[in-house]
């Protein structure tokens, strides 16, 4: 590439960039009233795997405060603190305890 497509390619992306930034943005409460029902029950984002792609782990914890409450835990935020200190003070291998913590594992066993 030469200098001259270099300049051009970088106005380009600038243009490009000025052009979004100069389109109307969405109102946050009608996008929020518009993804709303997809994050109910039943909702697209609710069902099987697309919870965990569409939801924080954040998100996954304070669903389950009620649920957390009746094995002791007086909220989500102390769940996880267990699940953290139960990983700290363990004398297991923890990336063995998943197949993608696994997979990763050895992933960057080859690599060095």
């Amino acid at each position: 590439m030469t200098d001259i497509n270099c300049k051009a390619e970088l106005n380009n992306i600038i243009k490009q960039y000025e052009q979004q930034l100069a389109s109307p943005r969405r109102n946050p409460n009608e996008e929020f009233e518009r993804l709303l029902p997809s994050c109910k029950t039943g909702g697209s984002r609710f069902q099987n795997q697309n919870f965990l792609t569409f939801f924080a782990l954040k998100d996954l914890l304070y669903g389950m405060r009620e649920e957390l409450s009746l094995f002791g835990f007086e909220s989500p935020v102390i769940f996880r603190d267990s699940i953290l200190k139960g990983i700290e003070e363990t004398a297991d291998d923890v990336w063995s305890w998943l197949p993608e913590w696994n997979s990763l594992h050895e992933l960057l066993s080859i690599i060095g």
